[in-house]
């Protein structure tokens, strides 16, 4: 939840640049993009703003799109927002944020939860974004999925050979599957990737690590992960995979939750 209201707190920011520019606005209007909408988080996002005197329905007007892990809808939505005629457009996933910053990039962009903005082509640096992105890398580019599994390896050493569970039509996925052969080999061990790009695909991801003789699994983030975070602890305890988890409140069985990113 830090994240969103960090993210809020750049949101009104770029609302104060764009009042300076085009002249004070009595009702700011922001577009939001994102995967899946979780209430809790959604409460930080409208407390960080409203911390910075941005309240909706008084001062912001606010249009949400949500995409529910179908990808192909991303144009049409994007689309919706775009004609809105938001000042700032936000967005919480790599797949938005792409999409975003190639068909809009006049519109400053807000990003949180993108694992590696440098990677996806979103900014030209960490230090120096340039362009109108900005935002929050979720993950560090230098090795954070390593420290990860080097973490999951740690707390289960007898593990000779771990799953990852990956989205593959997630853009950043595929950009961190790249670092996999190098990781493997740095911590001796053989990763073996699973795909489930939708929820129904959970449970055929996990027989196939188990088949594969996985003695532990490392699930990354994606637009499902959150909403059925439940699910995915259940099978990691049915399949008795000590599992590393990207969010914090993904973990809701202690036993099957080793390390999680806090």
């Amino acid at each position: 939840m830090g994240r969103h209201r960090a993210a809020a707190a750049i949101t009104a920011v770029l609302l104060a640049f764009a009042s300076q520019a085009g002249g004070q606005q009595a009702v700011h209007r922001i577009g939001y993009l994102g995967g899946t909408r979780d209430p809790e988080l959604m409460q930080a996002w409208l407390e960080g703003l409203r911390a910075r005197g941005y309240v909706e329905g008084q001062n912001a007007q606010i249009e949400y799109r949500w995409y529910q892990g179908r990808y192909e809808q991303i144009p049409a939505l994007l689309a919706e927002l775009v004609a809105f005629g938001p000042e700032v457009l936000v967005t919480a996933t790599s797949n938005a944020a792409v999409a975003i910053h190639a068909a809009a990039p006049a519109i400053p962009l807000v990003f949180f939860g993108v694992s590696d903005p440098v990677g996806l082509g979103l900014v030209e640096s960490l230090a120096h974004p340039g362009g109108t992105a900005t935002g929050l890398a979720a993950l560090v580019p230098e090795g954070h999925t390593g420290k990860q599994l080097q973490l999951l390896k740690e707390f289960a050493p007898q593990a000779s050979r771990i799953a990852v569970l990956v989205d593959p039509a997630m853009a950043m996925h595929q950009l961190e599957l790249r670092k996999l052969p190098e990781i493997g080999r740095q911590l001796g061990v053989e990763l073996v990737v699973v795909e489930a790009g939708k929820p129904d695909k959970f449970e055929t991801a996990f027989e196939k690590a188990h088949t594969q003789s996985a003695e532990a699994i490392h699930v990354w983030n994606g637009p499902h992960a959150v909403p059925h975070s439940a699910e995915l602890v259940e099978l990691a305890a049915r399949y008795r995979l000590p599992a590393m988890y990207m969010e914090r409140h993904t973990c809701k069985r202690g036993d099957w939750c080793p390390m999680v990113q806090k």
